[in-house]
């Protein structure tokens, strides 16, 4: 599982936390950070509204830490214009078209190209070259993949290096406003390099849209990742800041089976926040990139 005694939470959400008794909630981002140690206990569960939502929508609440649910009270209650969380709780039931939105707004997506540049060093770099080496195009999974930046760019590096043609690329979300985001491929200019943009992007009114090819060779699924890893082998796989809003034992559970479906010398990504326990036979290659063992 994730080793989280070194993570200090700032209580920012993606996907992430449940009503619980299990662990301690995550401190307000006004609070002072302080870390988060394995046995500490939960305070209190986190308001139901949330949690409700997760339910609606074909989620487990409980795979997810409380305090970042609790943090999304009043945003929905907003969202859905209740003066109290009972009056909202009937609102996606009155008007069935709140529940995207609502779990929109419980569940915020953050993505975006290239972000953190010493990843998409080590990606570029050692990911690339050894992928380049192999006998089979490259696979790839994007697991909670928001919409789509963080996927593209891989298949932006993939398609620089020659690697492209034949490559299997897919991102999950539980999200289906984020999945039909990716798959449309359109963003602002602002989100994007300059120089890649003039080269993987065509012009779409005011926004940029992935070039076809690109486009094409990525598929996209709404899927909790929670319950079930999809089936590999995969040679690259992506899960950043996605572990440190979930409950222990679904951490390690979805571990495993990450690992269980990289090909063998495979690559994870996580989060920066995040650590992989030792346990689990993954060697660091750079900043948040691990690889497993050759067999």
């Amino acid at each position: 599982m994730i080793d989280l005694t070194h993570v200090r939470f700032q209580g920012r959400s993606t996907m992430r936390s449940r009503i619980a008794l299990s662990r301690r909630e995550a401190p307000r981002a006004s609070e002072p950070k302080r870390a988060l140690h394995a046995g500490e206990r939960v305070a209190a569960p986190a308001p139901p509204l949330p949690a409700a939502i997760l339910e609606r929508a074909g989620l487990e609440p409980a795979a997810y830490r409380p305090g970042p649910l609790a943090r999304r009270v009043g945003a929905c209650l907003r969202l859905t214009r209740a003066g109290t969380e009972a009056a909202a709780l009937a609102r996606p039931d009155a008007r069935p078209e709140l529940l995207g939105p609502a779990l929109d707004t419980v569940l915020i997506g953050v993505s975006g190209f290239f972000r953190d540049a010493a990843v998409f060093e080590t990606l570029a770099g050692e990911v690339v070259g050894r992928l380049r080496a192999r006998p089979v195009p490259p696979r790839v999974l994007s697991i909670g993949c928001s919409t789509g930046a963080e996927l593209y760019s891989v298949a932006i590096l993939l398609a620089e290096a020659g690697l492209q043609t034949g490559s299997r690329l897919v991102g999950v979300d539980c999200r289906r406003s984020a999945v039909a985001g990716a798959r449309a491929g359109v963003y602002r200019a602002a989100e994007l390099d300059e120089a890649r943009r003039a080269r993987w992007f065509e012009p779409v009114g005011d926004e940029w849209r992935v070039v076809e090819p690109l486009r094409r060779a990525a598929r996209w699924r709404v899927a909790d990742a929670t319950r079930a890893v999809e089936p590999g082998p995969w040679d690259l796989v992506l899960c950043r800041n996605l572990f440190i809003y979930l409950q222990p034992g679904v951490v390690e559970r979805m571990l495993r089976g990450i690992v269980g479906a990289l090909a063998p010398g495979g690559f994870l990504v996580v989060g920066k926040a995040e650590r992989p326990a030792a346990g689990l036979g993954l060697a660091v290659v750079g900043r948040c990139v691990y690889r497993t063992h050759e067999h």
